[in-house]
């Protein structure tokens, strides 16, 4: 299904963040004009996280989630499911350092990222748009 034009920003932002999912994986295969070492990569993943994760997540659940929410009890439940899951991400980003990297943790990190995402765009934004067509003429979102 075509993302509704009101979500496509929000999967642009999605494809960044795979993007950093698949750096932070075991054996990642190396990316033009992204970090190979494990210091540099967790230092990558930290500033996307401050400059877009963190305002992607915030958008979400304050414009997206409580839209959806009122629709049916699925999209509730999904949107309960992701606010949950964005819990985890965090708590796993705050624990990067870049001065002692754990390469498991960043494995783990890029493993639910990408899951998470899949989520989203997979079941959560199919189902918001087969449901909610009105609704997401008449969201406003504070993204280009």
């Amino acid at each position: 299904m075509r993302r509704h034009p009101k979500l496509t920003p929000v999967s642009r932002q999605h494809r960044k963040m795979l993007m950093l999912a698949q750096l932070l994986k075991k054996n990642a295969p190396a990316y033009q004009g992204l970090p190979q070492t494990p210091e540099g990569k967790i230092e990558y993943a930290i500033g996307l996280f401050v400059n877009l994760i963190e305002d992607h997540v915030e958008m979400e659940e304050n414009y997206i989630f409580p839209m959806a929410e009122k629709m049916s009890e699925q999209l509730e439940f999904l949107a309960n499911q992701l606010k949950e899951e964005h819990k985890v991400l965090k708590e796993r980003f705050m624990s990067l350092n870049p001065l002692v990297p754990d390469l498991e943790l960043m494995n783990e990190l890029g493993n639910l990222l990408e899951k998470h995402i899949r989520k989203e765009e997979r079941e959560f934004f199919q189902q918001l748009q087969k449901e909610g067509k009105a609704d997401l003429e008449a969201l406003s979102l504070p993204i280009e």
